[in-house]
């Protein structure tokens, strides 16, 4: 009798759970629980199969091919071949998503630094979370500072810098007057408590803190689109994310950002080349502030403050290695790209353009890619390459990302053009070679976790725009990943200046891919071969 009612207890335990899996599967509930799932489940062949059979912090095959075909075009970048490569670093298994997370950290980076805090990003929004958290590392900082001079402690200086792309005309002066941009830190009288113009609410002491504001020369089509914020030359913060609003949590929305990125944290002999990128562009940036100015060197290079002690672990930071947070040994190369002005220079002679191409010519297995958009004509036809070879590709877009910047003339078209494209090319393939393997093309649009696509209600203009992923992300054969700040399509590819680091290590990979890529991709919604513009 007892084991009748155990086994009836069971099945009705059963049933129950049926059902409520049942309701769950429509309305917000739905979204909620499938993200709980795929989060908390890591197993999938997007992300896990092991191409190959290293131990870090070997090479693989993967990324020396890649370091062999940048290898010609590294002076078309703006990091020297010494500091491009490093094979021993530091990784966060962590990801940093939206601004509260990114800046809550780079906030901590900041606060402790010994010498020297880069900050670089394409726009500034003074009242931004990202803003917010800038100013509290640097007057935590400068606290620090002082404290530590009253117990006797010898107090040089930290040098922070913060570069921001100058938007120059029409688009300059409307995103200067709606604030985003900070061009009033150069007038004689800033506006109300706004100190520098920078959205510090007091000023900072030079004695402890020599800050130093400079607009890189954004001419025609060449904007500085690099984001990163670099600490002491060791510790750096790979990001697409602006210092902007939309960055940010809103309750309204359901306490998500409208646009969601990532940041990814790295650590070690890196860092060198990932300050010598950053005074790349600081050379040319057209005007200057400091809270120095006795002191005035707008153009203080890389060589001038050069530090060539090997990267030592700091002791604060070695429990996170044992704790699984930072992956140790693992090879990081940089992947830059200087900006371009002239529109008729439009080629891929660079060691970014050259290092997703070699991605895609190399790979064995797969390729997951998220991004805003995609329409680089030499991307495009790199993929199709991978494709006709067998290589599987995986993609989010956000559906109707700039649509209308996208339909102007050498813009390179639409998300939904291009997939389209791209579909007709591997399916003619296909069947013009029946007995040949075509790699899978499967298209996603990227879907928010309240459920959203982006540009759902065209109508309602509190939707319009938003609910977009600005994450830069791609990962080759479950090896090396790509993140940073290009975009694939012709702007980040021909014109832009660019910043992204390739990581050669699978377990790395494995876990980026499964929080940034496999939570969003198996949420997002599928293509629909008939859909139209």
């Amino acid at each position: 009798m007892f084991k009748i009612l155990k086994v009836s207890f069971f099945l009705a335990l059963l049933v129950f759970s049926l059902t409520l899996k049942a309701q769950n599967s429509s309305g917000k509930s739905k979204w909620k629980s499938i993200t709980k799932k795929h989060m908390s489940v890591e197993d999938s062949a997007f992300c896990s199969k092991k191409n190959y059979n290293l131990v870090a912090p070997n090479v693989s095959p993967l990324m020396k091919k890649l370091l062999k075909d940048i290898d010609p075009y590294l002076k078309n970048g703006t990091v020297d071949r010494f500091r491009s490569f490093s094979g021993s670093n530091y990784a966060s298994r962590r990801v940093y998503r939206t601004g509260d997370e990114i800046f809550g950290l780079a906030k901590g980076l900041i606060e402790n630094a010994e010498h020297e805090v880069l900050l670089q990003t394409y726009l500034y929004e003074k009242n931004s979370l990202g803003v917010i958290k800038l100013r509290e590392g640097v007057e935590n900082l400068e606290k620090r500072l002082k404290a530590e001079e009253k117990r006797g402690k010898k107090i040089v200086p930290v040098n922070v810098k913060i570069l921001v792309d100058n938007q120059s005309g029409l688009v300059g002066t409307v995103l200067d007057k709606s604030g985003m941009l900070f061009k009033g830190l150069f007038k004689k009288n800033p506006i109300g408590h706004d100190v520098y113009g920078l959205g510090f609410k007091r000023p900072i002491d030079k004695k402890y803190v020599r800050l130093e504001v400079q607009l890189f020369n954004h001419t025609m089509l060449g904007s500085n689109h690099s984001k990163s914020i670099i600490v002491d030359r060791s510790k750096g913060i790979i990001m697409g994310s602006n210092l902007m609003r939309y960055h940010d949590k809103f309750k309204k929305w359901g306490n998500i950002s409208p646009e969601t990125d990532h940041g990814f944290l790295v650590m070690g002999n890196i860092g060198q080349g990932l300050a010598e990128d950053f005074y790349f562009a600081w050379q040319k940036g057209n005007k200057y502030f400091t809270n120095d100015p006795d002191k005035m060197v707008p153009r203080a290079g890389y060589n001038d403050l050069t530090r060539r002690k090997r990267f030592k672990l700091p002791k604060v930071i070695k429990k996170w290695v044992t704790n699984r947070i930072l992956e140790k040994s693992v090879p990081i190369a940089l992947i830059t790209k200087k900006d371009v002005n002239v529109p008729w220079k439009r080629n891929s002679k660079n060691p970014q353009d050259q290092a997703f191409l070699s991605l895609f010519k190399n790979a064995k297995s797969n390729v997951n890619i998220v991004s805003p958009n995609l329409n680089a004509p030499a991307l495009m036809e790199a993929m199709v390459k991978a494709l006709k070879r067998g290589v599987d590709i995986n993609i989010i877009l956000s559906k109707n990302y700039q649509d209308f910047i996208s339909k102007m003339p050498m813009a390179g078209g639409t998300n939904l053009k291009n997939v389209k494209k791209i579909k007709k090319q591997v399916r003619k393939y296909a069947k013009k070679h029946p007995r040949k393997k075509v790699g899978v093309f499967n298209i996603r649009w990227f879907v928010d976790r309240k459920g959203r696509v982006s540009r759902e209600s065209g109508k309602d203009k509190e939707k319009l725009g938003k609910w977009t992923s600005h994450t830069k992300y791609m990962s080759v054969d479950n090896q090396i990943t790509v993140v940073g700040s290009a975009n694939m399509d012709s702007q980040s590819w021909y014109y832009s200046r660019e910043l992204n680091i390739a990581i050669d290590h699978h377990e790395i990979t494995r876990k980026w891919c499964n929080l940034v890529f496999r939570t969003d991709f198996l949420r997002a919604l599928k293509f629909d071969p008939n859909e139209k513009e």
